[in-house]
């Protein structure tokens, strides 16, 4: 056993040496490159996972940029956030997605868990040394180092952005087979319900702190649901999300009281269509024409 551990240990000691050298190499590099770049005269951002990336069509709004990314949870947010805020940048307003699902464990996965080797090494140039460490050794069982691989010459050799609006469903409706799956994954694991993330609900502490230091304006969205999903919701994740956002006096801008037909979302019901996401776009114009204080 204490043969084992040694190997484990050595192996482990070169793989944070060989990243570390790379990273010395890759750094400068991205810094150049456009792929997480804000543009000069952007002073809204909109920030969260796939229900804000598929929602808000940035190219209607004034001034605004979605940086959004599928399965991002807050732990990702906040290091993009503090990123982002140590270059110059006329930021006054960020819009970070934050809903019922985000406050489930089943996101704590895509950081270290089952679907981690998918998502998490798009971020780890972005993470602090300490921070990159922690992520190698909690993902030493899952394929992380080749997921690594595979996505660090993407900031230098893609000209697109990392992040922003993406929506291809058209003509899509929601469907109560493929919801009741939804919920299933986001809130239920073996008919029991998830436990909250202490990941994002610690994350989103340090981003509400991050947005004092830096003179931003938070500003939460929940998107649109389905009725029948909503319905479905655990009332447990209902009164936790109504809670938090009391304790922390959060402004929010609560799509799920705005009704949206079925054929604005897609089958999962929780994410919108183009049509849905256009008109959750107007909305927000006519919000900010309004001048609504949030």
């Amino acid at each position: 056993m204490e043969h084992f551990l040694k190997k484990v240990g050595v192996f482990f000691l070169i793989l944070v040496i060989f990243v570390t050298v790379l990273s010395f190499i890759l750094i400068p590099l991205i810094k150049k490159s456009n792929y997480y770049k804000i543009e000069s005269d952007i002073t809204d951002i909109y920030i969260g996972d796939s229900h804000i990336r598929q929602a808000v069509v940035d190219s209607l709004l004034s001034n605004s940029q979605n940086i959004a990314l599928d399965s991002e949870s807050l732990y990702f947010t906040y290091y993009r956030l503090k990123k982002i805020f140590e270059s110059e940048n006329d930021i006054e307003t960020v819009y970070l997605g934050f809903s019922y699902h985000t406050l489930s464990d089943y996101y704590d996965d895509y950081i270290y868990g089952e679907f981690s080797n998918s998502t998490s090494p798009k971020y780890f140039f972005l993470l602090p040394f300490s921070e990159q460490k922690k992520m190698l050794y909690l993902n030493r069982k899952n394929n992380y180092v080749k997921g690594l691989i595979k996505n660090v010459y993407k900031p230098i050799l893609n000209n697109s952005k990392f992040g922003g609006y993406s929506n291809v469903f058209m003509n899509t409706k929601s469907i109560k087979s493929s919801m009741d799956k939804r919920i299933n994954l986001q809130y239920y694991t073996e008919n029991k319900i998830n436990q909250f993330s202490q990941i994002n609900l610690l994350y989103l502490e340090k981003i509400i702190n991050l947005s004092i230091i830096n003179n931003f304006k938070l500003i939460i969205v929940n998107t649109p649901l389905d009725s029948y999903y909503k319905a479905k919701i655990p009332i447990e994740y209902i009164d936790k999300y109504d809670s938090v956002i009391s304790k922390y006096d959060l402004p929010l801008i609560d799509f799920c009281n705005i009704t949206f037909d079925e054929n604005q979302f897609i089958p999962d019901g929780d994410h919108l269509s183009k049509e849905g996401a256009l008109k959750m776009t107007k909305e927000l114009i006519n919000l900010q024409k309004q001048n609504v204080a949030f």
